[in-house]
């Protein structure tokens, strides 16, 4: 589940290929609501593995993860996203100092976890906001994303190249022409869908 949030509104999108667990999730979902008062105003994008919930805020009660946040001079990167029972952040700090604070007021309220943790070096915030997964796989198929992978990870992209489309087609037994095609269409959806963000980041 990821629940994205403009300080008005909190919209949750819960996907889950479970038929008889996507229902139980729905039904329990819609009773949190009602008890915690924050009741359902409308559903939408609803299929048989993913539903959206649009609900009044209450991500900024009082004790919640981002009033501390907020309370710290920390800035977190929507969406948060729920998997296994974890609430996972992405945030961005000013200060080391910020940080710590933050962590040690959780002690008491809950049990946290970095999972990853770099310095900033970018000139610019921008450059790590959320870029949408949606708008680079929605077009790609999944022979197109594998093949792409498989060139990734064995080098086709590296300076200089440790590889060929040819030598990768031959040891996976994959007709060169069909390989290149799914590579060069994977190549091409994933500039075009790249292109406004590089716009966006330095025009």
């Amino acid at each position: 589940m990821s629940v994205w949030c403009n300080h008005d509104k909190d919209i949750l999108e819960v996907r889950c290929e479970d038929r008889a667990v996507f229902q139980r999730c729905r039904e329990d979902i819609i009773n949190l609501c009602i008890v915690i008062g924050t009741p359902v105003i409308r559903y939408a994008l609803e299929s048989e593995s993913t539903f959206v919930v649009v609900k009044h805020c209450s991500c900024y009660y009082q004790g919640s993860i981002l009033q501390a946040l907020s309370d710290h001079n920390l800035l977190y990167v929507p969406p948060v996203s729920h998997r296994e029972g974890w609430e996972h952040y992405r945030i961005i700090g000013f200060g080391a100092k910020d940080s710590q604070r933050f962590f040690r007021s959780l002690k008491s309220k809950a049990v946290t976890e970095i999972l990853s943790k770099r310095v900033a070096t970018r000139s610019s915030i921008t450059d790590y906001s959320a870029v949408s997964l949606g708008s680079f796989l929605a077009d790609l198929t999944k022979k197109q994303i594998q093949a792409f992978l498989m060139a990734l990870e064995l080098g086709y992209y590296e300076l200089p190249k440790r590889t060929t489309l040819d030598q990768i087609a031959n040891v996976n037994r994959i007709p060169r022409s069909t390989f290149e095609s799914h590579v060069r269409k994977a190549e091409s959806k994933i500039m075009q869908a790249l292109g406004p963000y590089v716009k966006m980041g330095y025009s």
